[in-house]
């Protein structure tokens, strides 16, 4: 099992795969600038995260991993500087706010609790709200096998942990689906030949 920055390392070599040259549209963000976050959130980033930063932390070409939710360093850097450390803008307990939603959208945000890896959530000022993925590099895999895998197909996801998904995957496995590494608690994203499922 890969650690969270060899993940993130994968996800770039496998889009330059898919997308030749994709990994020199995307641009990473300097360890200073990186220093300069983890001070304004008042703590050190996990590593799949500073490894996102380092590798697209400036510019993630069109991945879009966190739909409309802007994830830039730049952007991150102000938006932590001008209104979090300010105490305008809230930011839940043992959390790091990785794409802010703007207007009317939540944010996003990897709730530290989870451990090593921590877990990717949509958060509403101080309070988590939707737990879309259960690490930073499951949510990024699983929007590359939205991308390419199911592409042609419709897709849908409750958004939340549903009692109805172990019962889905059981069935999808029995038919001879193959579950991927970054399938969760909350997504069940699997394989066979010719055929992709969410």
């Amino acid at each position: 099992m890969l650690t969270g920055a060899q993940a993130i390392d994968e996800l770039v070599s496998g889009m330059d795969k898919s997308e030749p040259g994709f990994a020199t549209r995307v641009r990473g963000a300097d360890s200073a600038r990186i220093a300069r976050l983890e001070q304004a959130a008042g703590r050190a980033l996990p590593a799949s995260f500073r490894r996102w930063l380092e590798r697209m932390g400036e510019d993630s070409a069109d991945l879009h991993p966190f739909g409309e939710a802007d994830s830039s360093l730049t952007h991150l850097l102000g938006y932590y500087e001008d209104f979090v450390t300010k105490g305008y803008v809230d930011v839940p307990p043992e959390s790091v706010l990785i794409a802010t939603g703007g207007d009317g959208a939540h944010d996003i945000v990897l709730d530290l609790h989870a451990g090593p890896e921590p877990s990717v959530h949509e958060a509403d000022g101080s309070s988590l709200v939707v737990r879309l993925a259960d690490s930073l590099p499951q949510l990024l895999f699983a929007c590359v096998f939205r991308r390419y895998r199911l592409a042609a197909g419709t897709t849908w996801s409750s958004g939340r942990i549903d009692p109805a998904l172990d019962r889905c995957r059981a069935i999808a496995l029995q038919q001879g689906f193959v579950a991927e590494w970054f399938s969760d608690s909350v997504t069940f994203l699997a394989t066979r030949p010719g055929a992709a499922l969410e």
